[in-house]
């Protein structure tokens, strides 16, 4: 290369070939530290895209604990989904644009990302230190005083001794002289704090994965750019296959580490645990659901230095020096690409169907552990097992399946799409065929389809609360809604330490005659046996997982074969960006409604004013409402892509370029480019 040349490009704010060389041959320490290789930056980005994906199921995995613990619903949870891809999208169009231009230093601009994911995982965490420590309702004092008043008033308030009993002969129409008390609740100092808790814990949360989101989109659209700057085509698809392989896989560690931190109770750090008198298997466990967050920050902090210990430029061969010579081109303004993107048809569809079915991957997979307790009343430490085992597992495979089979059969774009429209109507299938297998609910004594206070003789002078749900076990092996709600009107002694006494509604004859004990259990009856019906539902999930990750390579080939090689940065940022606004943003709010849609019974405060998480699901209706909003839009789905095949093969024989095969079989072309002309290349290349 001439020195003039040399300068021209040092003009346009770029480094030279030789300027590369001669910076490397002298750089001694960097040539031991191997950070001039594309192979270092690989293994940089591999651990990266490993840390992300893990705290990306990570946080899926433990937002049921942060539901119970800060009585958040499914919608807002569902939000936290659609803000960590809003922080995204909100950087990934200047980052792509700004970050990917020439003399840019893409290295740096991934490592201030990193350290942005690193600070956000921590602002995510901090509810747990600047609230206080978890506080449940516990029965093992024998009084039912101080911490345990709030229990006590759970009662039939015929506890009273000046009142009678709930079967206490009363004149016609009198009314127990307390029964209207808990109804005249109002939003006292305890439901006031609570309330705060949720507000100041959601807006961090909140404010946390959107800032996560936002570092994140260096490591989505710089990263493959520079890799396939410095690599041969075919390394560069090496690489890739590696990098994309650690997004199956970071998942299914993610759901493992949040298994063990959602097993150690939350405050294990601020308060003595073995006062604790709970079991991760009991319904008021809260396990440490922040431990990772800190962990997961600690690990981004760590890597970040890679990323600037990387030279701008790296060190290539001829081969890519070739491969640079071949796509070298002017820039073109920001306005004008994103315009000749969006009025490229093929393009359009393709990306709006691949939004859509992404959408239902945030909608679905993030509740899949909630969806386990739900159904089958596992703990959400065995849930957590299982969304690991026959979802993210799945799922991985799923990534790496689709090339495979592209590259085995050399399959061409409309082979390619093909292939997808298959993968996909199956996938619909399946997702239908959730619904027929999954558990009914246990009926709770107290609950109606209208929620907590449905009364019976035994209890319509307790005064039962409607803003309260507190189950127990009946001696009888019934669930009640609450103490009150089985006639209890009185607590255990120190031999029956965490029972209810003198339940009136109790009243099942046994073996020996009557069931004098009349005593309740704090909790719901427990099935003796697991639903049958959970192995068939592990199939269908582990499947549906399986072919939800096998869009990925298939559209990824399909919307990069129908834009020119100068336009594949900038392609693969608006990608991002339109999938984002179209799909998992806007969907998983559908998810959250439709799992809220399902809720029985809310747990409320202030009287019933203020709604929290819920506390009992219609089984049948979380299956159905599920199963009908993931075949709806994979079905839209599936209808532009069949559009998209059409636009295609117009495309091929409106142009005077089709070829035959040595079959004589007409020959599609391997790419399609739409820019100021139409070039092709004859699949016999």
């Amino acid at each position: 290369m001439s020195r003039s040349n040399n300068n021209t490009r040092s003009q346009n704010g770029g480094i030279s070939d030789v300027d590369v060389e001669k910076k490397f041959s002298t750089d001694g320490k960097r040539e031991i530290l191997c950070f001039s290789d594309i192979r270092c930056f690989v293994a940089s980005l591999t651990v990266t895209i490993f840390f992300h994906g893990t705290m990306a199921m990570y946080a899926a995995s433990t937002m049921t604990t942060q539901e119970k613990r800060y009585s958040l619903n499914a919608s807002q949870l569902s939000v936290l989904v659609s803000m960590g891809q809003a922080g995204t999208l909100l950087s990934v169009i200047p980052v792509a644009y700004f970050g990917g231009r020439l003399g840019s230093n893409r290295p740096r601009w991934m490592g201030a990302g990193v350290i942005c994911i690193g600070i956000g995982l921590l602002m995510g965490c901090l509810p747990h230190f600047v609230l206080g420590p978890y506080r449940y309702e516990s029965l093992s004092a024998v009084d039912a005083t101080e911490a345990n008043a709030s229990v006590a008033e759970n009662l039939c308030l015929s506890t009273l001794s000046s009142s009678p009993g709930p079967y206490a002969h009363l004149a016609d129409g009198e009314k127990s002289p307390n029964a209207s008390t808990h109804m005249d609740l109002g939003c006292d100092s305890t439901d006031k704090q609570k309330t705060t808790e949720s507000t100041v814990a959601y807006a961090l949360i909140v404010i946390g994965v959107t800032v996560v989101g936002a570092g994140y989109s260096p490591l989505l659209t710089l990263g493959t750019s520079f890799i396939d700057d410095h690599a041969s085509h075919r390394r560069s698809a090496l690489y890739l296959g590696i990098i994309n392989m650690m997004w199956g896989l970071g998942p299914a560690v993610g759901y493992l580490v949040g298994a063990a931190c959602l097993s150690i109770y939350v405050d294990f750090n601020r308060v003595d645990v073995s006062s604790i008198d709970l079991k991760p298997s009991d319904s008021k466990w809260v396990g440490a659901w922040w431990l990772g967050l800190v962990l997961g920050a600690a690990a981004f902090f760590l890597v970040s230095p890679l990323y600037f210990l990387t030279p701008g430029t790296l060190k290539v061969g001829s081969d890519v020096k070739q491969q640079r010579k071949k796509n070298s081109d002017h820039e073109i303004g920001f306005l004008r690409m994103t315009w000749k993107l969006l009025k490229n048809p093929y393009f359009m569809v393709v990306i709006i169907a691949y939004a859509l079915d992404t959408g239902t991957t945030f909608g679905f997979l993030p509740f899949i552990a909630k969806i386990f307790q739900v159904q089958f009343g596992l703990s959400a430490v065995n849930a957590n097992l299982y969304a690991a085992i026959f979802g993210t597992i799945p799922y991985c495979l799923g990534m790496l399946l689709p090339g495979y089979i592209i590259k085995k059969f050399n399959l061409q774009p409309m082979g390619i799409l093909k292939f997808y429209l298959v993968v996909l109507g199956i996938g619909i299938v399946l997702s239908a065929a959730l619904y027929p297998f999954g558990c009914y609910s246990e009926p709770v004594v107290g609950v109606g389809k209208d929620g907590v206070d449905k009364t019976q003789l035994c209890n319509e002078d307790c005064g039962c609360p409607v803003d309260v749900f507190e189950p127990v076990c009946g001696s009888d092996g019934n669930t009640y809604a609450s103490p009150c709600h089985a006639g209890c009107i009185g607590m255990g002694s120190s031999s029956f330490a965490g029972n209810y006494t003198n339940c009136g509604c109790i009243s099942k004859f046994d073996s020996d005659g009557w069931n004098t004990t009349r005593m309740a259990t704090l909790g719901p009856c427990k099935e003796t046996e697991t639903c049958s019906l959970i192995y068939p539902f592990l199939v269908v999930v582990a499947l549906v997982a399986l072919l939800m990750a096998g869009r990925e390579v298939p559209c990824m080939m399909l919307a990069l074969r129908s834009v020119e090689e100068r336009e594949k940065s900038f392609a693969i940022g608006l990608r991002f960006l339109l999938a984002r606004v179209l799909g998992p943003i806007p969907i998983p709010i559908l998810y959250g409604k439709a799992i809220d849609m399902s809720c029985s019974v809310w747990k409320t405060l202030c009287g019933g004013a203020v709604r929290g998480d819920c506390q009992v699901y219609d089984n049948h209706a979380l299956r159905r409402n599920l199963s009908v909003l993931t075949v709806l839009v994979r079905s839209v789905s599936f209808i532009l892509l069949v559009i998209a095949a059409v636009i295609w093969r117009r495309k091929v024989r409106n142009t005077s370029y089709i070829s035959k095969d040595n079959n004589g079989r007409e020959a599609e072309p391997k790419k399609l480019f739409v820019g100021d002309g139409v070039e092709m290349e004859s699949s016999q290349s």
